[in-house]
């Protein structure tokens, strides 16, 4: 099975509420997880100042991050 890289960047977004929101972020990506029966191995995440938020998950099968 052949994994496959995705990067994504995203400009002007209207709903800049959701790229400093670490809980929405971390539920996207659980709802990925489900979705997709990925593995999670362990979940970390971020706040900065005055803006932008890091959020990780570390799977079994590779990795999840989001970077605002």
């Amino acid at each position: 099975m052949k994994g496959q890289h995705l990067i994504v960047d995203i400009k002007e977004c209207k709903r800049t509420d959701v790229l400093n929101d670490v809980k929405t972020c971390m539920e996207i990506f659980d709802t990925l997880c489900i979705k997709y029966k990925f593995n999670v191995l362990n979940r970390s995440s971020h706040i900065f100042q005055p803006q932008g938020i890091s959020v990780l998950y570390l799977l079994a099968e590779s990795h999840i991050s989001c970077h605002t």
